[in-house]
């Protein structure tokens, strides 16, 4: 069963790799971890893969610094995920990026809204197996258990400050404008779709 379950958790984050490559490929704006990835990779010419594993693995390591006694299987299967992640989230936007290219505003709406269906199931999947989790929701959940702050206030931190962060550099004219309607939509619609996707049996 665990062997079962760590297949489908890859395969959720497959579909969660190509919704991210629709929104990007789309440019309505994406969601505010992605925007700040998105803006990084403009400025600094790395891939979105890549820095999504370096700002990952920046929670990874403050984790394991917060943690006395950490399990070495939850975070061995924590690297997979991040890993898997990045090098999937790369693969996906070089394969979107050579097989379409909307160009009016219809279909690139509806490139983004596939996109986004593809992210929620794709997340709620993952949330359903409980295997293959990210460092940032570790990050928050230990550090809301040392605090009087809860789970929420702090995921939703790390959303203004990537947000913020996004327009900043945009602002200085280090990346084009990532922060659009997308993102709107994804703060209104993402996380229905995740939680109606981990609740399918």
């Amino acid at each position: 069963m665990k062997t079962i379950e760590f297949i489908r958790s890859l395969i959720a984050y497959l579909l969660i790799a190509l919704g991210s490559a629709l929104t990007i490929k789309a440019t309505l704006g994406v969601g505010s971890f992605m925007a700040l990835t998105v803006a990084l990779a403009n400025w600094t010419g790395l891939s979105v893969g890549m820095l999504l594993i370096l700002l990952e693995m920046i929670f990874f390591v403050i984790c394991l610094l917060l943690e006395q006694h950490f399990e070495l299987k939850g975070y061995g299967l924590m690297l997979v995920a991040v890993f898997f992640s990045g090098v999937t989230t790369d693969l996906a936007l070089n394969v979107v990026s050579k097989a379409f290219s909307p160009e009016s505003y219809g279909w690139r709406m509806l490139s983004f809204l596939i996109g986004l269906g593809l992210l929620g199931i794709g997340n709620g999947r993952v949330l359903r197996y409980g295997m293959l989790t990210f460092p940032i929701e570790k990050w928050c959940l230990l550090v809301s258990q040392r605090t009087k702050y809860s789970f929420k206030f702090y995921r939703y931190g790390i959303d203004v400050f990537c947000v913020s962060s996004a327009l900043l550099l945009a602002g200085l004219h280090l990346s084009p404008l990532v922060i659009r309607e997308g993102t709107v939509i994804s703060m209104l619609f993402l996380a229905p779709i995740i939680t109606w996707a981990s609740r399918i049996h």
